[in-house]
């Protein structure tokens, strides 16, 4: 795992009681920009076993499919999808808002979609990465601030176990889409509009973006609205 996530590496090595130290390959002797790895490797057939009942089989990429009851009971699916969106998910911010994305093969992106249905969220399946025997790998989409969000929240409720590094990104997204909206509706002149509506005002001077930024970077609204640009 690359170098900001070896803490989780360090809490699994501590819960399974395991002293073998953790490995590091030392990737910025080639090239400054990269970030080193953490390996944590442990042998032991037993293990194994138990993981492929679980249904965690060799080159799963193209195999893999949701657990059942047995394997992963319901109460606990929440914690298992975020285990796995830690490892093949991601979440974007654009300008629409967030967006939630799980990497899977068709029958595992069904299995998270359902489970995460007692949500009332609508997730779509989209996308094949490539094809392999006929099955394809698929995308598990949430679109839009409110839906990532649900889910988001969601899958970090009295969360204890998680990729510290995704969940400030969360944090860091949720933040911004704050301050997107504390500018979204702006007061001038006694009135509170839209800034796209206050560009189209006839005392603007400059465009809707201009006006944002300017807010943004502290000055007053009517000024951000009126002085033209030089």
């Amino acid at each position: 795992m690359q170098e900001l996530d070896k803490n989780i590496l360090e809490k699994f090595r501590e819960e399974t009681e395991n002293e073998r130290p953790l490995i590091c390959r030392n990737l910025r002797k080639k090239n400054p920009n990269w970030q080193n790895t953490w390996i944590f490797s442990i042998g032991s057939n037993k293990m194994s076993q138990s993981l492929i009942k679980l249904g965690c089989t060799p080159r799963k990429s193209m195999t893999l499919k949701f657990p059942n009851e047995e394997q992963v009971p319901k109460h606990l699916h929440r914690h298992f999808i975020r285990g796995y969106f830690d490892g093949d998910g991601c979440i974007v911010c654009g300008k629409g808002g967030l967006n939630l994305g799980i990497v899977s093969t068709e029958d595992f992106c069904v299995g998270i979609k359902k489970s995460i249905s007692v949500l009332n969220v609508g997730g779509s399946i989209v996308g094949k990465k490539f094809i392999s025997e006929n099955k394809p790998t698929r995308i598990l989409t949430y679109t839009g601030s409110v839906q990532a969000k649900i889910v988001m929240d969601w899958l970090y409720k009295d969360a204890t176990v998680f990729l510290i590094r995704k969940r400030k990104k969360y944090e860091s997204y949720l933040k911004l889409i704050e301050e997107r909206r504390k500018i979204k509706h702006i007061e001038a002149f006694g009135e509170k509009k839209p800034i796209g509506t206050w560009a189209r005002d006839i005392r603007a001077s400059v465009g809707r973006k201009t006006i944002a930024k300017r807010i943004k970077n502290g000055w007053s609204n009517e000024d951000a609205i009126t002085i033209k640009a030089f």
